[in-house]
This record gives C-alpha cells, structure tokens and sequence, in this order.
C-alpha cells in the first residue's frame, strides 16, 4: 500500500513521528500545567488532524478502487481490506478472510512445488489452490488448480470465484449423469444410493435430488396410464429413501456425511408432503397450479458435450421454476449448513419472493421476531444458488454505508437482506429508498450500469433486495410511501412449529417424531404460559431447535450403548429410548436458565405432559469435577 501512496505514507510517517515525539514530552512532564507551557500545542494538534483526514480520504479512494476491481471485496471492511491488501505475499493470513468474501469457502488446500525457471532453469517455489472447504468440513477438489501469485491477490481470487462455480457445475453434471442408481423408475438399492451420496458434495446431491423428484412428478403427469398411480409410485420411492436416510443417520458415521443425511431427509420430507398434496387434490396435469406453485429444479442437457465444462452453457443447464419465475442456478458454493424445514408459511413466502423477483422489485417478509422471515430469505437464496448477506440495520448505517453494500450487491450479483429495515431514521430511509429505485429501473430495462453515489458500478442481472420488518414495535420508523412501492410484502405471523419440529425429529433419526413433536409443543406452549416472566427465558423456536438437535446426539449415544441397529437393540424398546432422550435433552437446555421457584412448576408441567417422568440426573463427571477443581482452587465449598 507504501508503494501505492507513496506521498501519503511519507506524510503519514510525519505525522507519526511528531505525534510520538509530544507523547514522549508528555511522559516526561505529566503535570497539566507544563502541558499548556508547550509552544504551538493547539495548532499543531489541528495540523496533524488535518493531515490526518487527508491521509484517510487517499486510502479510502484506493480502497474503493481495488473494490472496484474485485468486488467482493465490497463485504470486508476497511480494517481487513488493508490487512488483505498488505499481505499479498501470504496468503495464509488472506485465507482466514475468505468466509467474509464467499458464502460458504473458509478455506483453500495450498500446495507448494517447485519448478525449474523457464528463463534462468532454476527452481522456483510456486503455490497453487487444489481445493475449498466449508467450516463444516466439507473438501471440494478444484476442477483445475489455481495458482497463487505473489502481489496480485485480485487475480487468483478471480480465479478463484470462476473455478468455485463452474467446478460445481460439473460435479453436478457428473452427478446427474450416473443417477441411474435412483432415478425416476426401478427401486432404490440402499448400497448404491449411499455410496452416490457419500461421494458428491451436499449441495450436489440435493440439487441432483430436486431434479430427479421434478421429472418423476411430471412423468407421472404426463404419461399414458393413471397419474394417480404414477405419483403413488413416486411417493413410494421417496419414502424409500427417506428409510435408507434415517437408518443411516443413526449409525457410526464420520459428520459430514450424518450431516448429508440430515439435509436430505429435510429435503425429503418435502417432497413426500407435496406429493400428497397433489394426490389428495388430485391433480392430474403437469399445467396444475397446485404443481407450478411449488420450486420445480429442471435439468437441459441438450447440446452440450462433455468437453464443454468452461463454457456458459454448463452454467446454464440448470434452471429453476415457481409459477412464472424462472432463473438459472447461481452455483455459489453453500457448504452443508442446516436446512430449513419448508412449511406451508415458507411457500408462500417463496412464492411472493420469487414473485417479486420475476418483476424486478424487492422482498419484505414482516412480523413478529422468530418467524423465520430472514431465514426464508437465506434458504430461497440457497435454492437459487445465491450469495446471500444479511445485515443488522441501526443507528451505524448512513446513506454512504447503505451505498456501498448496493455497489458490492450490484456487481456480484449477491442478495441483500436488510434485518429489522424500520429500525433505520425516517431520512435515510428515505435517500436509500432512491438508491434502491435507481438499481430496480436498471434491471428493468436489462441496464449493464448504473450510478450509485456519483460512482459508475456493473449491474448483475441476478442482484436481490430484501428487508424483513417487526411493524409496530418501539422505535421503530414508517416506511415511507415512495419505499413501500418498491418491495412486495408478505405476512409471516404463525410459523407451525409442530410441523417444523416433526420434520427435525425425523431428520434425527427419530422414528416417533409425530407423537413426540406434539408433546414438545405443548411442553413450550405450557412453560411459555405458566412460568415467570424473566428477561433471560426463551421458549420459542430457536430453543426448539436447540432441544430437537439435542435429542438426536443423545439417541445416537444411547443406540451405540444399547448395541447399535443391527445388533442387539430391540426395535420395541425405541420408543421409549426417543421420549426418554427427548425429556434429557429438555431438561438440558431449559433447567439450567430456571429461577428456584420456577424449577417445581417445569417438573410437573413435564409430568403432565409425559407422565411418570421424574427429572434426569446430571450425568457430567468431567463437567462436575472441573467445577470441583475450580472451587478448590478458588476455596470455595461446592454444594
């Protein structure tokens, strides 16, 4: 960066330099009033402030270009822009900014080798990027190795940015092209099935799967004989995967693929619901409404060969539909991650969303907290294959700031999602609000660019704005009317969170999610009621969540010790196994937040909902003596 600005950095040492100087004085004579007796104090204070805003204004404008030049560099701050651009020859302190800059990527395999010079004939160490990782522990070899060069840190991540998508791309192509494992008609062999799992990466596999439903449900309703019949096989086979799925989710299996697994039955379980929706309406036309309301993932693998993987066509084989919308898949790597449960709320959510995209607006899910408003909006993002960035709107964010993260937005081609957006003041709402119509006329009328604050930025035809709102609590500000128009809203009041939780049992592996998940509910319900109103206390669907997730670690370690599934467990004893691991996992997470008098009325709201109950025992030796050893140390008597 010295190099860049090379009068700034000049200046910059001189001012660095007098001010240490007056520290120094200062330290010699601390007293006040040999502080005033200081010649010129004041003026030279305000110079070096002066000096000091100039400085910064220079390295902002060199920011703002080389975020310009790769614009994902729009979503770091200036604090680690400088610390990224600074260390061009290390990558390994640019790796750990990765996450920042990608949706999923935390980090690149780097091989060094060492090659003869072509000029010279000497060898030369030279680095290269042969695969990404998720933080979930997911590894992707690259389609072909990146290599890092020293000092132009834009390239190789470039580079890095194409190889992610069209390195997905083609998984995806190899993926589909051996899935006569599974396909749309023959029997699921349970063998074959995990090992295609097992080998393609998550994202692969789910969007293989969505494919695959989508033409076997328009097989069925288009062809000769019944539709009844043919979507009654279709369900068969979900349902057979679904077995295949739970079965394997329990057993001794490393976590990235237990954590497949639990993504794919989520998947799953929708399309077994929405599959019994079209037989109990009993639709009988691919052109169903009933059908065209729902995300159908279609495959076009006409006229493109096998050598063409680095052309635009593969990117553009897979498409996505919802009534009238339509776009192609984003390929952004997504890691695993969890997957949210798509309830009859998230279609129609989905639905307007995408509804909103098809004409170019924005998105505003509104309602209570805990409604899965800014979720929904991440997980259709991850069904289009989109980079999604969600930020906390407060008092921080000015017209300038909101101008920058559009720049960024517009040039990758990202989503924005704008939490609690009427938390804002009424005037930057306002001013934002033409930022936002500048970027919606662009798309509009298919603009390549547009301007935003004074700046000429690309505009990506992919590009999506979204805000979520909490109307009508404290503190909160209006939308203005000129703001309103621009967005298609949709009420998210009531998420069911029966249904969310069935679906998370069953993703656990847990065969009694029905029952249980109506007894859970009702346990929330119950202690959200009668308990005592406590700022700390927390009963609705995050700690859900956390209880359901819970439960499903602790039935794992409690099949391991029965004997595992194919030994000696026996399968009548499971129920019992579930309730019991359900009820640990509650008293896990809530007991320890319960005031003393609140503890009596959880034991017998827990007894009335699962009887003859009595509270668990906390079973932590290692937890219980490290607290025995810290009290020691701290001479403190343990109760």
């Amino acid at each position: 960066i010295k190099a860049q600005l090379p009068a700034q950095y000049s200046k910059y040492k001189s001012v660095d330099s007098e001010f240490t100087s007056f520290l120094k004085k200062i330290s010699a004579k601390p007293a006040v009033v040999d502080l005033l007796l200081l010649d010129n104090l004041s003026r030279q204070l305000e110079r070096q402030d002066v000096s000091m805003t100039m400085i910064q204004k220079a390295l902002g404008e060199y920011l703002e270009k080389q975020r310009q030049m790769f614009p994902r560099f729009y979503f770091v701050n200036n604090d680690d822009l400088v610390e990224i651009l600074g260390n061009t020859n290390e990558p390994a302190k640019i790796i750990c900014h990765l996450g920042k800059m990608f949706a999923a990527i935390s980090s690149v395999d780097i091989v060094v080798s060492s090659n003869p010079d072509e000029s010279t004939g000497r060898p030369v160490e030279q680095s290269h990027a042969v695969s990404m990782s998720s933080k979930d522990g997911e590894i992707i070899k690259l389609l072909s190795a990146i290599r890092i060069t020293s000092g132009n840190i834009k390239e190789w991540l470039t580079e890095l940015e194409s190889k992610m998508i069209i390195t997905l791309a083609s998984l995806l192509q190899d993926s589909m092209r051996i899935t006569g494992i599974n396909g749309s008609e023959g029997d699921v062999i349970a063998g074959e099935y995990m090992q295609w799992v097992n080998k393609f990466p998550a994202q692969v596999i789910g969007l293989c799967s969505q494919v695959l439903w989508t033409n076997s449900v328009e097989s069925a309703l288009t062809g000769a004989i019944s539709a009844e019949a043919c979507i009654s096989n279709v369900l068969a086979q979900a349902e057979e995967r679904l077995r295949i799925l739970s079965e394997h989710v329990l057993g001794d299996v490393d976590i990235v693929l237990r954590k497949k697994c639990e993504q794919l039955i989520t998947v799953f379980v929708h399309q077994r619901d929405v599959i019994r929706l079209l037989l109990k309406d009993n639709v009988q036309a691919k052109t169903s409404f009933k059908w065209l309301y729902h995300l159908r993932f279609y495959w076009n693998d006409a006229n493109v060969s096998a050598s063409d993987v680095d052309s635009s066509q593969l990117i553009e084989k897979l498409s996505i539909k919802m009534s009238n919308f339509s776009s192609f898949y984003g390929f952004e790597y997504l890691g695993i991650g969890d997957r949210l449960v798509q309830t009859p709320l998230t279609d129609r959510c989905y639905l307007t969303l995408t509804q909103a995209l098809h004409f170019r607006m924005g998105g505003n899910p509104f309602g209570p907290a805990g409604t899965g408003k800014t979720e929904s909006v991440k997980m259709l993002g991850s069904e289009l294959g989109r980079f999604v960035l969600v930020f906390n709107c407060d008092e921080n964010f000015d017209y300038a700031a909101m101008g920058r993260i559009f720049a960024g937005l517009c040039q990758v081609g990202a989503w924005g999602c704008f939490d609690e957006f009427n938390r804002l003041e009424e005037r930057i709402l306002s001013a934002v609000s033409e930022q936002i119509l500048t970027i919606q006329r662009g798309l509009m009328s298919q603009q390549a660019h547009i301007e935003l604050l004074g700046n000429k930025c690309n505009l990506h035809k992919d590009v999506g704005i979204f805000v979520t709102m909490n109307p009508g609590y404290a503190g909160r500000s209006n939308l203005p009317d000129n703001l309103k128009q621009l967005f298609r809203g949709v009420a998210m009041t009531t998420p069911d969170i029966k249904m969310i939780a069935q679906v998370m049992l069953f993703s656990q592996g847990i065969v009694s999610a029905e029952e249980l998940a109506r007894k859970i509910v009702l346990m929330f319900t119950l202690c959200e009621e009668q308990l005592s109103a406590q700022s700390h206390y927390d009963f609705g669907l995050r700690a859900l969540k956390s209880v359901l997730s819970g439960a499903g670690d602790l039935k794992r370690k409690a099949v391991a010790n029965l004997g595992g599934l194919g030994g000696e467990t026996d399968p009548s004893s499971l129920p019992d196994t579930e309730r019991n691991v359900l009820i640990l996992s509650l008293c896990n997470n809530i007991l320890p937040k319960l005031i003393p008098d609140d503890i009596s009325l959880f034991t017998s709201l827990l007894q009335s909902v699962f009887p003859n109950t009595e509270l668990p025992s906390v079973d932590e030796p290692l937890l219980i003596s490290s607290i025995k050893t810290l009290c020691e140390s701290e001479y403190l008597d343990m109760g």
